[in-house]
């Protein structure tokens, strides 16, 4: 199986299904936009030969917004990834351990300049993390989803949505990493420290154990990376690093593992 095939069967296998949860977006200085429950449904035909995605926001005055998408998998599929259903200039990079992201492939400077969704994913739960940086380069939005595959509410997210003020990281934080780049292949596992708040980051601290470090700027000559990590439980992390180069353009991600 070659690397674009196993993007796709990653995705198939950790992801298709029902995702029920709540979706809520913050602005750059932390302050809550809006929060909805949240349906992200993938879904794929028995011959896998089409895609299907629909979202379903649920608002708090009853109101029910809903988006759907289809295509065909060979259409999707490339060797830099999956090509976002809504923005050709993004791709979807799969991890077989659960872990995804959704890179900007190229930005674009008149629209949005810039987006990135980073993937958690345990058993039957999955978390994202999402950043938004305007046509200036400047931090617009962040988003987080908390899902549960079995349900809406989940038994394991909370039903708090305020960021907290900090968090404690315990000290030498030693685990294993594997890397991924935009041609799909993957690393060997090697031996990893946490390296966290990154330095001239903006840090946030989403309830359930969901950080992210961004900066709060970004411009065109300037490399930059965006982390987010989950505390599963109070000593088991999971990290993912999103590094991009001077062009603004996807360069490697990093699952960092910490038991």
């Amino acid at each position: 199986m070659n690397q674009q095939e196993k993007n796709w069967q990653n995705f198939c296998d950790n992801h298709v299904g029902n995702w029920y949860g709540t979706w809520t977006k913050y602005s750059a200085d932390g302050e809550i936009i809006e929060s909805v429950q949240s349906l992200r449904s993938l879904k794929t035909n028995p011959e896998k030969t089409l895609t299907f995605q629909k979202n379903r926001y649920t608002y708090p005055d009853g109101r029910i917004e809903e988006r759907q998408w289809q295509s065909t998998t060979e259409a999707r599929k490339t060797k830099d990834g999956l090509i976002h259903p809504k923005h050709p200039w993004m791709r979807s990079l799969f991890f077989e351990q659960g872990a995804a992201l959704w890179v900007t492939k190229y930005p674009q400077p008149d629209l949005i300049a810039h987006k990135t969704e980073l993937f958690f994913k345990d058993n039957y739960l999955r978390l994202s993390v999402g950043t938004v940086y305007d046509p200036d380069g400047n931090l617009q939005m962040i988003w987080n989803f908390r899902e549960d595959s079995r349900g809406f509410p989940s038994e394991y997210w909370s039903s708090d949505i305020n960021f907290l003020q900090e968090r404690n990281f315990k000290d030498n934080w030693i685990g294993k990493a594997i890397n991924l780049n935009p041609d799909l292949n993957i690393s060997p596992f090697y031996i990893t420290e946490l390296n966290w708040p990154c330095k001239n980051h903006q840090s946030f601290f989403i309830p359930d154990g969901i950080s992210l470090s961004c900066p709060k700027k970004i411009e065109l000559g300037s490399p930059f990376k965006i982390i987010a990590n989950w505390f599963i439980t109070s000593s088991n992390l999971r990290q993912l690093i999103v590094n991009y180069d001077k062009n603004l353009a996807f360069s490697e991600a990093s699952l960092e593992f910490y038991d």
